[in-house]
């Protein structure tokens, strides 16, 4: 009997252990590397998960919605919203690391992910930049949201131009061609940063 009681006890351990969702990190957590350590960038990385869920709760047919990624129809508004879900997946549960006065961004840009590892290195334009969304206006939150949508939602692109981000060419992206839209990492962040309003 007691040793029938001990495997009942292993086998629901096992099974509890096993059947857990674990997230070993919070979409809050992120550490600050190298030189150039900013405050303002964990501040910005703290506000990713709750501005990515306004994100979400803005798609729809609205003019968000079809200014930054084009005309709206539920299977394009699924795509951003996996895009959207997968960028906060990636960081609840990865070790996010910031490289601070990284220097291998290309063509200006501010930031740049580091390949193989959740790390995102920042460059000299990035720490010019107010901290928070507003508006067409860069900043670090834009930049964040951008950078991990290219390393984990599946951004592509990016645009054309040397890390100048004119709103105008990424409104003519979204009318002219929303299937490449929704799958701009500039065109994310620029819906992402509409919807924190």
């Amino acid at each position: 009997m007691k040793t029938l009681l001990s495997l009942f006890c292993l086998v629901t351990y096992l099974t509890c252990a096993l059947s857990a969702n674990v997230n070993i990190e919070s979409c809050t957590g992120a550490t600050l590397v190298g030189e150039g350590e900013d405050s303002d960038t964990i501040v910005a990385h703290r506000r990713l998960c709750a501005g990515i869920d306004k994100a979400i709760a803005n798609i729809g047919d609205n003019e968000d919605f079809v200014t930054w990624l084009g005309e709206y129809t539920p299977e394009r508004a699924d795509k951003v919203k996996d895009s959207f879900k997968a960028i906060k997946d990636a960081l609840n549960q990865n070790q996010i690391e910031y490289l601070g006065n990284f220097k291998g961004c290309t063509n200006g840009e501010a930031a740049d992910p580091v390949k193989g590892r959740p790390m995102l290195g920042l460059c000299e334009p990035y720490y010019g930049f107010q901290l928070d969304c507003s508006g067409t206006v860069e900043s670090k939150e834009f930049t964040l949201i951008t950078f991990w949508d290219y390393a984990y939602g599946g951004g592509r692109y990016g645009g054309p131009g040397s890390g100048e981000k004119d709103p105008e060419i990424f409104k003519m992206i979204a009318r002219d061609h929303p299937n490449i839209a929704i799958i701009d990492y500039y065109n994310i962040g620029f819906f992402y940063c509409a919807s924190q309003k």
